[in-house]
């Protein structure tokens, strides 16, 4: 099994990865949960994207994504909204 510092890794690259040509800047750790049963590892980041405009500048918006991954293997089972609480 995967310890917190692999699954965080491997979240933040996977978010990189995917979302590269979004220009993401301001990137975040903000929650890491390791499921009950110990399958599963679900990792919150934030970021705010590169702004297009002034109104964008002026106002960025964090955006906030879960990555699930299974902690045998560390494969990416998904990336999901997360909104604030």
């Amino acid at each position: 099994m995967m310890d917190v510092k692999q699954a965080v890794s491997i979240a933040t690259r996977f978010v990189d990865e995917v979302l590269a040509e979004q220009k993401l800047i301001d990137a975040r750790l903000e929650e890491v949960e390791l499921s009950d049963d110990q399958k599963l590892w679900y990792v919150t980041v934030s970021f705010v994207r590169e702004p297009k405009g002034l109104a964008e500048a002026l106002r960025p918006t964090r955006e906030y994504k879960t990555v699930t991954i299974q902690s045998a293997d560390g494969k990416v089972q998904s990336m999901k909204i997360r909104e604030p609480a």
